[in-house]
């Protein structure tokens, strides 16, 4: 079963209406809506239907909502503090987002696959741009150093932006 599937069933699982909008304006591509006298809702913006990668990576990122936010994050901010909080909620459900597109093991699945060729096959093999494999990569430098691929080689992680994988020095 593909990313977009599971995806699907979680929105299922958890009770939320999916709609695809075409009356939202283009620099918004979704939202994730909940009150407390209705269902939550995920609304994404009709334009990103041709775009199946795109649409993917917003409908988990706004899952990642669902999951991780906490009081309404759609009220405009008036505040440096309230700035601070919506950031804090699009980096956590982005958090999310890139954990559940792309977890460990198939991060290492592709990294290995694709070793020395350049980074665009790895987000091809990982069907992700380039920018959602290097949140997901700096969300993981914030625990690793490195990600051991096996018993030879690792993805390196306190040089990113740049990406490289690198020969372990045997002990």
């Amino acid at each position: 079963m593909g990313k977009l599937e599971k995806l699907y069933k979680l929105i299922e699982k958890e009770n939320i209406k999916l709609e695809i909008l075409n009356s939202l304006p283009d620099h918004i591509d979704g939202m994730y809506l909940k009150s407390e006298s209705s269902y939550p809702i995920i609304v994404i913006n009709k334009k990103l239907e041709n775009d199946s990668m795109k649409f993917k990576i917003v409908l988990a990122e706004e899952l990642g909502h669902h999951f991780t936010s906490v009081g309404d994050s759609r009220v405009m901010f008036n505040s440096y503090t309230r700035r601070l909080q919506l950031d804090k909620s699009e980096i956590t459900a982005l958090k999310w987002a890139t954990e559940f597109l792309l977890p460990i093991d198939r991060l290492k699945e592709a990294f290995l696959k694709m070793h020395n060729r350049q980074i665009d096959g790895v987000t091809q093999e990982l069907e992700v741009p380039h920018e959602f494999l290097l949140a997901r990569l700096k969300f993981l430098s914030h625990k690793f150093d490195y990600i051991d691929l096996d018993d030879k080689k690792a993805i390196l992680l306190t040089t990113l932006p740049n990406i490289c994988t690198i020969e372990k020095i045997a002990e």
